[in-house]
């Protein structure tokens, strides 16, 4: 009996082991994987997670900006094209201002409600400004309307260029959370998640009230998901849509909650959420909506248009107001109840919303998407280019860099359309030269001389027939465009003995053996012009005698101006080198000629100012660079000489066009006219014009044809808003007369006024560079006895008339409406009583004289003559009464 229940209990004993090793073989076999499955989906979850939102939160295109527009007294707002500016940058014209970005115009005054703006160290406060006008379009007066104090200065926002997007093709801008205003939270809260706060991530009584409430109006009105599920689907709607994709969702929205903030997700699904297109390219997030729909900053959007912003959110095609405006005002009026029915807004804020309209359609039209997308094309690549060289391409693509240039859009846009109307004005006048298989090209480049900063750039006549950018990519001939770097060199005050522009130099023919063969340069006139001043053979551009200069001063040592002034591209000490054989990019020749323009300091060509991360950190500067490359003396010298180009030299049309002010400059013309070239500054603006063909064919025009027109055009347009300056000169600089050879000029001694840097070798004129020629005549030891025993001559003038004692509009150019010249001069007399002469000539043959008697030490005198019948080239002498040249002026007579 006992033995039975003994036997029973261990029976017991091992039913009862042999379950509890079932179940743990169970739990082994079931729970464990279970386990780790949990853990590894986990796991899985969380890298999605950190790969998704970690790449999705820096996939930002990077902009390319212009500078900024400043505004001052002076500024030309038809010239300078200020409401086209205003209304790219997104301003909106209206009958009176009172938010920012925008504007109001009359004709005698324009407000304008600026925007504020961030730009690098410096940040730009939002306030209405009252421009006042002149009858021209000229600023006359500025006003800060809320304080009414003046203001000197304004600046409006750069204007964006060019985007550049990755393979998504898509408009995105981040904003901060705290830069989005509170109604525009509310909007898509209340219509997409009003219990965005309170929930984990997943809603059931939402979806139940989305479903009761769509039930009740027998329409989908609301969604289930929440705001974060909807942030998770559009990360991964790129992934295949499968059951397990849906439970992913969930739970990584349950998993996104845990990691981040709430505002955190918020600021993600504004910046990430997809909201209309444009072309081909997709409006991501609120900022580039903002702009996209209202032209204006997400800051500045009323509750009207926050609650269309939210409207959009369910199908942004479906409901945008440019495709289906009576959709889009129902489901925007829809927002507005809800957010009035939650208490985000009060009734009568309500009712006003409701009567907002809707905003106009987007302009959207090829030619001005294209322009939206990419202006000034070719200086976009060029910019491009050289950030390639400091960034990886990607970086570019989806690091949200702000790119802050140097450009001028107004005198981006001038230049375009200068060179396009000069290459079609061209081909309309000389039939004989247009070929639409290989048509007049041409480039434009403008440089602000003082910071070496490129405002314009231009690379063919039309970026969409050829991207090839010929301002910084083609290779061609400069011709006559390098003759300055010969005469910088003569010039040189270390060379002994130095060279002034009255220097004299041979143009007689020269024979050269070269490499076993004879070289002879030829004129462009086929004529040699004898014994001439280093002026004149530069402001006539005469070969020989340059080819004899660069002879004289030595081709390594103009090797070495080059290299000095920037020419980096290769270069043989060769005859040929003086007139420009061999080839070089326009841009790089465009940046040789600024140490001429600013008294031997050398500017390095910049086109990016600032760049700047995406959440504004400075991570590159560039400042105006200055190295001195030049002596100051030479580059004077030089820049005289090519002021003398314009006047009297082969650039002496630029007046006839109708271009007026001070400039210098030079044409170039290569061989067989296979390139046309034209560089001129003016104090404030160098700019370089080449016409060619990309195929190297003839064009049978020379620079002063071709080039030269174009510049003219261009200069005048961005020169109308500008004061008016002059250049300035080194203060140690004296200007003389020297006499040259009796061939030299049109009247006995051809005195001509020439500049000369004090120095400590007096000897000012250069040995003759051939015999047979006549002797040069040294300068007197003292330059300041010069003028004759006891005269001096303070002042001495063509105009146009004498008021008061005074001249009046003195110059190198008359009408022959204006009937008479007056020729004007302050004297200096110690020997009184004396008499001066003063000698014309017209068209190199003496044409009167008139004796002015000097009674008094100091003497203000003047002579007339009868100009009304008599065009062309006229000279005047002042002479002792030894018949000794003091001073000579000459004059064009039109």
């Amino acid at each position: 009996m006992e033995d039975g229940i003994v036997r029973e209990e261990r029976q017991g004993f091992f039913y009862n082991h042999k379950s509890l090793l079932f179940w743990f073989f169970i739990v082994g076999f079931v729970v464990t994987p279970g386990v780790f499955f949990i853990s590894w989906y986990g796991m899985y979850l969380n890298g999605l997670l950190n790969e998704e939102f970690n790449m999705k939160r820096w996939n930002l295109p990077s902009r390319i900006y212009s500078d900024t527009e400043v505004l001052y007294p002076g500024f030309n707002v038809y010239q300078r094209d200020l409401k086209g500016k205003l209304e790219r940058i997104g301003y909106q014209e209206k009958e009176a201002v009172h938010l920012p970005g925008e504007y109001k115009m009359t004709s005698s005054y324009w407000d304008i409600y600026l925007n504020d703006f961030s730009y690098p160290y410096h940040k730009f406060k939002s306030y209405p400004l009252r421009i006042k006008l002149g009858s021209t379009g000229t600023i006359q007066e500025m006003i800060n309307l809320a304080d009414q104090e003046p203001v000197s200065r304004a600046e409006i926002e750069p204007e964006l260029l060019a985007t550049v997007f990755d393979e998504e093709v898509e408009d995105r801008s981040w904003v901060r959370l705290g830069e989005v205003p509170p109604h525009l939270i509310d909007a898509i809260l209340s219509i997409e998640d009003t219990r965005f706060y309170g929930h984990p991530g997943i809603d059931p009584v939402g979806i139940l009230r989305a479903f009761v409430a769509n039930l009740r109006h027998r329409e989908i009105l609301q969604g289930g998901s929440t705001l974060t599920q909807q942030l998770i689907k559009n990360v991964l709607s790129k992934r295949e849509k499968t059951f397990f994709r849906k439970l992913n969702e969930i739970f990584l929205a349950l998993l996104l909650e845990a990691k981040y903030s709430k505002d955190e997700i918020l600021e993600l699904y504004l910046n990430e959420v997809y909201l209309g297109q444009r072309g081909t390219v997709s409006i991501s997030g609120v900022k580039e909506a903002a702009r996209y729909y209202f032209s204006k900053e997400v800051r500045h959007l009323s509750v009207a248009e926050s609650a269309l912003l939210a409207a959009l959110l369910k199908a942004p095609n479906t409901y945008s107001p440019f495709q289906d405006p009576q959709k889009a005002k129902a489901r925007r009026d829809l927002v507005l109840k809800l957010m009035r029915d939650n208490g985000k807004i009060s009734e009568e804020l309500y009712a006003q919303a409701l009567t907002e309209e809707l905003p106009v359609k987007a302009d959207v039209s090829p030619v001005k998407r294209k322009k939206a997308l990419k202006q000034a094309p070719y200086f976009v690549d060029y910019v491009i280019e050289q950030l390639k060289s400091k960034y990886p391409y990607e970086d570019l693509k989806t690091r949200g860099y702000k790119i802050f240039t140097t450009l001028d859009t107004a005198s981006q846009s001038l230049a375009e359309e200068a060179l396009r109307n000069g290459l079609s004005k061209l081909e309309r006048a000389h039939k004989e030269i247009s070929d639409p298989r290989d048509p007049l090209q041409g480039c434009l480049i403008s440089i602000e001389s003082q910071t070496g900063f490129i405002r314009a750039l231009v690379g063919g006549r039309d970026y969409e027939m050829s991207q090839y950018n010929r301002a910084v990519q083609a290779r061609r001939q400069p011709g006559s465009l390098f003759k300055p770097f010969v005469y910088l060199t003569a010039m040189d005050p270390f060379r002994k003995p130095p060279y002034t522009p009255s220097s004299l130099i041979s143009d007689l023919p020269l024979v050269l053996k070269y490499d076993g063969k004879n070289w002879s340069p030829e004129n462009y006139d086929k004529v040699s012009h004898g014994i001439v001043p280093l002026q004149r053979a530069l402001e006539k551009s005469y070969n020989i005698a340059t080819v004899r200069l660069a002879l004289e001063v030595g081709l390594e040592d103009i090797i070495h101006t080059a290299r000095n002034v920037g020419i980096k591209s290769p270069l043989e000490p060769v005859p040929s080198l003086a007139l420009g054989a061999f080839e070089v990019t326009p841009l790089e020749i465009a940046t040789a000629y600024l140490p001429i323009a600013n008294q031997g300091i050398k500017r390095e060509p910049a086109s990016i100012r600032y760049v700047v991360s995406w959440d504004g950190e400075v991570v590159e500067k560039n400042e105006p660079s200055r190295e001195r490359v030049l002596s100051p003396q030479a580059a004077y010298q030089v820049h005289t000489m090519l002021e003398g180009v314009m006047i009297r030299g082969t650039a002496y049309e630029a007046r006839k066009l109708g271009f007026k002010g001070p400039a210098a400059g030079k044409t170039g013309t290569t061989n067989d006219f296979k390139d046309a070239w034209f560089v001129g500054y003016t104090p404030e603006v160098l700019t370089l014009v080449w016409v060619g063909r990309d195929q190297g064919e003839p064009i049978l025009l020379n620079g002063a044809q071709a080039a030269l027109p174009i510049w003219v055009e261009f200069m005048n347009k961005i020169d109308a808003g500008k004061g008016s300056k002059m250049f300035t000169t080194p203060p140690d600089n004296l200007t003389l007369a020297a006499n040259g050879p009796p061939d030299c000029g049109a009247m006995p001694g051809c005195a001509q006024e020439n500049p000369y840097i004090r120095s400590e070798d007096k000897n000012l004129v250069a040995p003759a560079a051939e015999d047979p020629s006549p002797s040069p005549l040294p300068l007197p030891s003292d330059p300041l006895s010069l003028q004759g025993s006891g005269t001096t001559l303070q002042s001495f003038l063509v105009c146009s008339g004498v008021q008061n004692r005074e001249p009046v509009d003195c110059g190198e150019r008359f009408s022959t409406a204006q009937g008479k010249i007056y020729t004007w001069m302050k004297v200096s007399e110690t020997n009184v009583p004396a008499v001066l002469r003063h000698v014309y000539y017209y068209n190199g043959n003496k044409e009167g004289e008139v004796s002015l008697p000097i009674q008094y030490p100091s003497t203000r005198t003047w002579s007339s003559k009868d100009i009304s019948s008599k065009p062309g080239e006229w000279s005047v002498a002042v002479m002792n009464e030894s018949g000794d040249v003091l001073m000579t002026k000459s004059f064009v007579v039109e």
